[in-house]
């Protein structure tokens, strides 16, 4: 059985990524349906790195 390796990010990591405030980060999640959900662990929220390489993807691919 192969062990499935599932990165998380941090929220500051996530916020550091698009150099934005945590309330930004909020704003994004709350009002914008295409941005990754993030997952509760241990009282913290925590956002799938593929769910963000995706996001990032379609940013890219829209502004082209």
């Amino acid at each position: 059985m192969s062990a499935i390796q599932l990165q998380l990010l941090t929220t500051k990591q996530v916020c550091d990524l698009f150099c934005i405030t945590d309330r930004t980060l909020y704003n994004w999640g709350k009002n914008n349906p295409d941005f990754p959900k993030a997952i509760k662990l241990g009282g913290t929220n925590k956002y799938r790195q593929s769910e963000i390489e995706t996001f990032v993807d379609s940013l890219t691919a829209n502004a082209a």
